[in-house]
Order: C-alpha cells, then sequence, then structure tokens
C-alpha cells in the first residue's frame, strides 16, 4: 500500500500549479501563484462573504491571536467588512468564484515576528454554485476536470465546509449528508491522483450567535456552541474511519493516499449580547463592552483562531504536495532505470543464453497448458492468485527463454490476460451500479458506462466469468428497475386521481365516506413488499451482486415526488372528511361534533358546548383549503351551525340580563365567566377559525363590548340603497341624511351628510352617495339616543326614512343595520322593505357582538 510519511515539512515551498479551466479563474494568472488557496465552500445564505469581512476585522482588532495583519490587495475585503459591520451598501459580484489575495504581515511581540510574512488566496464561492455541486459532485472525479467551482475544488490547499448553525436540525443533517458524499468524491479523486495524505478539512459553523437566548450566560451559549459543533463532527466520524481502516490495529505514522483531515470550528462575526440571569463576567462587567472598551458588536468570535488555523494548514498541505511529487518523481525515475536494465540483461541473455537450468521447464509449461481450464475457471477468484503464481515462476525460470516461443508467448499472454483481468475487475468495482441510481437519467448513464467503458475485450474470452456474469447481472436490473419505476408512480398517480375526484365531490352523502375509507384501505396495501427482490434480477455470490428490490424503485425521484403528492392528497381528503363528519353532511352520525342543532324542546343549552367539546376532535383543515363545489356545502353548513350556537349563547345571556341599561349589561358581563358561557364562546371560535384562523373568542368580545364606556364613530359617508319598486313612482332622497344622538338630559349631537352626485341604477336598487359635512369623530355613550332620518319623495308625496328601532336601548347604534321605516308627512308608518344604509370606505363604526341578547319589550 502506498502511504506518505507523517510529517511536517517547511513552509515555503511552493510549485505553480496549471490555471483553472474556467474563464472565471482567468484572475489567477494576476494572482501569486505560489500562494496557498483557500476555498470557503457552502449553501447559500450560510456566512461565507461575511466571514471574509470578519477575516479583516480580525486582523484590525484581533491582531495577536490571528497572528498578523491583513493586507487587502483587492480592495473588497474593506467594502463586505463596512457592510457586515457598519450596514454599508455591498453588491455581489454574482459570479460563480471570487478570488481575493491577501498579504499577512507578521504580528511582533517586541522585536519577535511570531510567524513569516505571507500571501494566501482566498476563494469564495457563489452558494448556488456550491449547491449545485454537491448535489451532482461527479465532475470532480473527472480526469479533465470542467467547471469553476470544481476546479476550484481540485486547486485547493484547504477547504472550508462552511455551514449556518442556526440551522434547523433537519436542515444541519441534510447539509451534512451532502458534505459527506462531497467529501468522499473529494476523496477519491486525490486517492487516484495519488495525492499527499492528510488534506485538510475545516468544518466551519458560522451565525453561532443566533444560537444565544435572551437570558443566557457567556459559559452557556458556549457551552452549546460547543455541542451543536460536537454533534456536527459527529456525522463525519464513519466517513473519516473509512478512510483510516487501519488505524486502530496497525499505528502507523503514514497516511494513506488522498485522505482528508477534518477540524471542526465555530465563529461568528460578533459576539452576542448575554444576559445578566447568573451576573455578569468577572472580566467584562458591562455585558455589552469588553475591557478594552471595544463593543461587542464590533468583535468576530473565532474568527481569528479559524483563519490562523487554516493559513498555516494551507502552506502546510502545499509544501507537503511539493515533496511527495518530487518523492514520486524520483522514484519513477528509479523504476525507468531499473527498467531499462531490466530490458539490457534480456537482450544480453538472448544474445548469450546460458544452458537452460531445468531442462524440464517447457515439458511442465506445456502440461500446465494442456490441463488449462477455460476462462470462467482460470479467473475465478479462488484460482486466480495461484495460476498467476505458477506462470510468474516460469517466468522467472532461467530457462525461460530457452523454450520455444509458442510456449514463452503462452505463459506472457496468460500472464497479461491475468493482469488485464484484475484491472477490469478494479474498474468493476469502482463503477456505479443501478441499485445506486435515482433518477432515470442516472440509470442511462450507468447503462452507458456498462456498455462503453466496461465492454468485455474483444481479445479476451471472459463471457462466462465473474466479472461478466455481474456486468450482465447489472446491465439486466436496469430495465427491471424502469419497468418497476414506472409501476411505483403509476400507482401513486392512481391514488392522486382518485383522492382529487373524492375532493370535488358534489355531495359528502351516501358512499362518499365509504370509497375515503376504502382509499386509505388500498393505500395501505402497496403493489410491493419494498424489501422483496424484483422477480428476474439475480443474486451473485460475489461483492454488489445482490439483486434489486422494490425499494430500490421507490426511491426514484419520480416516484418520491409521486409519493409526496399522495401524501399531500391524502392529508386534504382527510381533513375534509373529518370536517364533514364533525358538520353532519356524511353518513356518519357518531361524529357530528360541530353540528349544532337550534335551541329547542330536548336540548340543554347548558351542557350541549362542553359535551360537543369534550368529544369532539377539532379539523385542521381550513375552507379556503378545500376545493368547490365542497367548499361552499361546508360553509353554508358551517354558517348554520355557528348561527344556531349563537342563538343558544344569547339564550343563556338573556336569562341573566336584569335590565335594559348600562348597569344591567356591565353585570351581565361579570356573570359571563360561567362554564357555559364559556364553552359557548370556545366552541363558536372553533367554528368562526375554520374561516377565519384569527377570530377571536365571542364571550371575550362580548364582555369588552358590554364594559366599554363610550365608543367612538367616525363616519365618512354612506351609500343609500332604495329599492325601485319601494314606491311608484320611485322614492329619491331630497335631503341631508342626519344622525341624532341624545345624551339623557343634554343637548343633541347632530351630523349631517349631503348627497353628492346623482343616484345610480344596480340591478333593482337606486344608490344614492351621501359624504359627511363635519370631519372627524363624535362619541356614543351606553344608554344614550341614537337615530338616523333622510328626507325622500315619491311623485308629490314627501316621506322620512327612519331609524330608530334596535334590539337594545342601551346601544342604539345597532339600529343602522336594521331596517327602517318609511314615515309618512300623515298617517301612519309602514316598513322599509330592502331599504340599507351602508358606510363607506373609511369609517369606523362599533362592531355588534354576535352574543349581544335582544331586549324583550
Amino acid at each position: 500500500r502506498l502511504c506518505e510519511p507523517r510529517r511536517a515539512i517547511p513552509a515555503g515551498l511552493a510549485k505553480p500549479r496549471p490555471a483553472l479551466q474556467s474563464e472565471s479563474y482567468n484572475l489567477f494568472m494576476a494572482l501569486d501563484p505560489a500562494a496557498p488557496r483557500i476555498l470557503l465552500f457552502g449553501h447559500p445564505g450560510s456566512g461565507k462573504s461575511s466571514l471574509l469581512g470578519a477575516l479583516l476585522r480580525a486582523g484590525e482588532t484581533q491582531g495577536e491571536t490571528l497572528g498578523a495583519e491583513v493586507i487587502d490587495l483587492t480592495g473588497r475585503l474593506q467594502l463586505i467588512r463596512d457592510h457586515v459591520y457598519a450596514g454599508a451598501e455591498f453588491h455581489n459580484t454574482h459570479t460563480e468564484l471570487v478570488t481575493y489575495e491577501v498579504r499577512l504581515r507578521p504580528w511582533r511581540v517586541g522585536s519577535r515576528a511570531v510567524m513569516d510574512p505571507l500571501t494566501v488566496v482566498l476563494m469564495d464561492c457563489d452558494g448556488n454554485a456550491a449547491h449545485a455541486l454537491l448535489k451532482h459532485p461527479d465532475p470532480i472525479t473527472e480526469r479533465d476536470v470542467r467547471g469553476t467551482i470544481a476546479s476550484a475544488v481540485v486547486q485547493a490547499d484547504l477547504i472550508a465546509l462552511v455551514v449556518n448553525a442556526g440551522a434547523d436540525d433537519r436542515e444541519l443533517d441534510d447539509a451534512f449528508d451532502e458534505f459527506i458524499m462531497f467529501l468522499e468524491r473529494v476523496h477519491g479523486r486525490k486517492a487516484f491522483e495519488r495525492e499527499v495524505g492528510g488534506f485538510p478539512i475545516f468544518l466551519v459553523l458560522t451565525q453561532c450567535d443566533s444560537l444565544v437566548e435572551p437570558n443566557d450566560t457567556r459559559a452557556e451559549w458556549e457551552a452549546e456552541v460547543r455541542e451543536r459543533l460536537r454533534h456536527a463532527l459527529r456525522k463525519f466520524a464513519e466517513f473519516l474511519e473509512e478512510q483510516h481502516p487501519l488505524a486502530e490495529e496497525v499505528p502507523s505514522p503514514y497516511l494513506p493516499f488522498g485522505s482528508v483531515e477534518l477540524k471542526g470550528y465555530a465563529v461568528a462575526v460578533r459576539e452576542p449580547v448575554y444576559g445578566e440571569r447568573r451576573g455578569e463576567s468577572p472580566t467584562c462587567p458591562d455585558p455589552s463592552r469588553r475591557p478594552d472598551g471595544s463593543t461587542l458588536a464590533d468583535q468576530p468570535y473565532g474568527v481569528a483562531e479559524l483563519f490562523r488555523d487554516a493559513f498555516a494548514a494551507a502552506v502546510q498541505q502545499r509544501a507537503r504536495a511539493i515533496v511527495s511529487r518530487r518523492q514520486l518523481r524520483r522514484t519513477l525515475w528509479s523504476v525507468a532505470i531499473g527498467v531499462w536494465l531490466l530490458f539490457a540483461g534480456a537482450i544480453a541473455v538472448s544474445v548469450f543464453q546460458p544452458l537452460p537450468a531445468d531442462p524440464g521447464l517447457a515439458g511442465r509449461v506445456q502440461a500446465f497448458s494442456d490441463r488449462e481450464q477455460s476462462a470462467s475457471v482460470r479467473l475465478a477468484a479462488k484460482n486466480l492468485a495461484r495460476n498467476r503464481k505458477q506462470l510468474a515462476e516460469f517466468q522467472a525460470d532461467s530457462g525461460f527463454f530457452a523454450m520455444s516461443e509458442d510456449l514463452r508467448g503462452f505463459v506472457t499472454g496468460r500472464i497479461h490476460e491475468i493482469d488485464d483481468y484484475q484491472g477490469y475487475v478494479a474498474k468493476l468495482s469502482g463503477a456505479p451500479i443501478p441499485a445506486e441510481a435515482r433518477t432515470l437519467e442516472e440509470l442511462l448513464r450507468i447503462e452507458s458506462i456498462l456498455n462503453v467503458d466496461l465492454a468485455l475485450p474483444p481479445q479476451y474470452t471472459w463471457g462466462e466469468t465473474e466479472a461478466a456474469h455481474l456486468r450482465d447481472k447489472w446491465l439486466a436490473d436496469i430495465p427491471l428497475l424502469r419497468a418497476t419505476e414506472t409501476a411505483w408512480q403509476e400507482w401513486y398517480r392512481g391514488l392522486v386521481n382518485q383522492a382529487l375526484a373524492l375532493t370535488h365531490a358534489r355531495s359528502f352523502d351516501g358512499e362518499w365516506r365509504s370509497r375515503v375509507s376504502a382509499l386509505d384501505a388500498a393505500a395501505a396495501q402497496p403493489p410491493f413488499v419494498v424489501e422483496s427482490p424484483i422477480p428476474g434480477s439475480q443474486v451473485l455470490p460475489q461483492p454488489r451482486g445482490e439483486s434489486v428490490t422494490y425499494r430500490v424503485a421507490s426511491e426514484f425521484d419520480r416516484v418520491y415526488q409521486a409519493s409526496r403528492d399522495w401524501e399531500f392528497t391524502r392529508s386534504r381528503l382527510s381533513q375534509l372528511r373529518n370536517l364533514a363528519d364533525a358538520l353532519g353532511l356524511t353518513s356518519d352520525t357518531t361524529l357530528r361534533t360541530l353540528d349544532i342543532p337550534p335551541p329547542g324542546p330536548g336540548i340543554d343549552s347548558q351542557t350541549l358546548p362542553g359535551e360537543r367539546l369534550l368529544a369532539g376532535r377539532a379539523s385542521d383543515g381550513l375552507l379556503a383549503n378545500f376545493p368547490e363545489p365542497g367548499r361552499s356545502l361546508l360553509a353554508a353548513k358551517l354558517h348554520e351551525s355557528f348561527s344556531n350556537g349563537a342563538k343558544h349563547g344569547r339564550k343563556l345571556l338573556g336569562e341573566k340580563l336584569t335590565g335594559d341599561t348600562p348597569e344591567g349589561w356591565r353585570k351581565l358581563a361579570d356573570s359571563s365567566n360561567e362554564p357555559a358561557i364559556r364553552d359557548w364562546g370556545r366552541l363558536l371560535q372553533l367554528l368562526a377559525r375554520l374561516e377565519n384562523p384569527k377570530a377571536a373568542d365571542p364571550v371575550v368580545e362580548l364582555k369588552a363590548f358590554l364594559r366599554a364606556k363610550e365608543f367612538a364613530l367616525d363616519v365618512k359617508g354612506f351609500d343609500l340603497a332604495i329599492p325601485l319598486a319601494l314606491r311608484v313612482p320611485a322614492a329619491t332622497p331630497t335631503g341631508s341624511i342626519a344622525i341624532v344622538v341624545t345624551p339623557p338630559g343634554d343637548t343633541p349631537l347632530v351630523r349631517t351628510f349631503k348627497l353628492s352626485g346623482e343616484g345610480t341604477q344596480q340591478g333593482l336598487n337606486a344608490i344614492y352617495h351621501f359624504v359627511a359635512e363635519q370631519s372627524g369623530t363624535f362619541v356614543y355613550r351606553p344608554g344614550d339616543g341614537f337615530k338616523v332620518e333622510v328626507p325622500v319623495r315619491s311623485g308629490d308625496q314627501r316621506f322620512t326614512l327612519v331609524w330608530d328601532d334596535g334590539s337594545t336601548r342601551t346601544f342604539q347604534f345597532d339600529r343602522l343595520s336594521r331596517e327602517p321605516k318609511l314615515l309618512p308627512a300623515t298617517g301612519a308608518a309602514e316598513p322599509a322593505t330592502g331599504v340599507t344604509l351602508t358606510p363607506i370606505a373609511g369609517s369606523s363604526l362599533p362592531g355588534v357582538p354576535v352574543l349581544l341578547p335582544e331586549v324583550k319589550r
């Protein structure tokens, strides 16, 4: 096994690298080719660019920790710093990769520099481009790397994987899973290229200040940050163990080629302001200020330590890589010289042939050839090493060149065949297989690899070998997976179509509910047992020779999306069924918890709401989530139940009203805390929130209304609607609308609204627009008189439309919502059926609570 020694290499060794293969990387031609390169790599919003601004700030305020002063040769880091810490405007370049060349001027302790001067290239990749590479990291493994970000990954001396620490656990786990797949590709690329081991990978949790709670101390916050970092590193433990399989069994100072070394850091561009729940820090009495007088908002947390270690690791990695390449070149030259010497020796032997040391060699080779079996047997795993050893012994014998050309060709040809077969098996073992595909595109690519890149060499008869059988098995699995993937998708689509048909039903009675239950039962019986093998998929007794199961096809992207569509549709149908059950619209009469009957014989208004709340199950669906025509059916029944429930509530409240006076109504507010009335409020709120998620408790609204000492009215105007058939000829207004508010024993307050323009006909009504002649609000106090009048004329007859009748003498402004009377100049009043008075937009009037009981007169 080829390994590189684990040892320190002096800094400063460098070798120019080839330019990256992208137009975006032409900037490298102007950069220092010997400078180590550090790549910041992460998802959108992870804080990569802000981290660069924090680096510049750390060089200004934490130079002793960083070990250097940062000199920005590009000038853009200053813009990022000002954007992060001062809110200055900053325009993103919108390119896949932005490079910054910075120089590190050593920090000095007295006259001693703590480090050598250094130039470093920082590469900041676009989050969307990084996300695309994480989803499809295969370009990293290609021999000729294409793509800006993939080229940057290959050329980097250190990669910092940047993650937002404030993301929820599911988002973090998804990010770590993608990073692990990415690191596997990076490791595979470097191992294939025989690059020096120990490549530094820094896992950086940014925005850690978002983890602080309002009352946290610094110690508590840092403990939470450390735990989040430990959780992140644990996600990578299995991947790191796979790179060092012998680390525990055989300790060694050598690193495998291409291995990576992972370190974790937790940072924030500014420290949070800690709470004082358990006292202030003894070193920082003011939690918002440091001992040197700078505020925490100006101080990065952990950034100086991160970049100090990153600079050192990148320098060391580049130096180690250079030494490794030098040693590799020396080894190649040594091998080439050895081969040349062997070749020269072979020529000398052919010219000066000695007598065969083993006269029976030709007979043994001939016997070996005569008893040789087919390629499927001689190349089998159990026979391969033995045959290779025997042939190598023939070739190494001193009498080998004394044999006939045919026998020598036989031995040499079989050795070449074994070597070629072993190389083919190695390529086959590293190839993707159908069971690993998750899209039809990936399956097509795998099929192309098997048919082209892994086609059996025509010069050999390997058709019956173990490798050929494995390749044939994989090729046979591909159409099976395609057919099974289609079957899974069609099954889910069928469920979705049936659910959509039930969701758009015109009625919920009859067999509708049983059809929903039957669909649920059908969905619980998938067409395949996911862990069972697909019929026709072979099982071979060799690695990756397992049969493919139905689960593999069920995890393809199209099937997954179809299953998500089904889950959404099933959830909505289940919500629709539950709500239809609760409102009594289905055939199941045992679940009608929201079907409220009107008050009547045999209905106990005291116990009914508590029973429904106790036995009922609230639907988690809003009416707006359901399509027509079902939504209209639900809404009509919901309004009916709410209206019946309000009647029950008004009935109970009316029985407790001691008098239609402000004092009587306030006493009613105090008595509304009884259990039955509270339950009616909760039940009615539950019904109302099926249409409006923000609907309030009607009992709470009523109590606030009854305890109000005054109400402010701000009326901008009215729209008066008069039916054309009210009088013949049609009645038309002849003057202004007057609102008269009469406090007891005081002067009446009159507000007038003048007619604006002429009336317009809308259907069977004439609409007249009135605007206020006086601006501003006026006050109505419980018990004040309230009346609205407007003069009208029908031909030569004069009338007055009067709103002076309501449900209570205490809150008379509810008369505006009532039907007026038509009062002639002489004679009895008559109903003004169909006449309405609607406040115009911008008006503010107190609403009458739905549970306000009507007072009997």
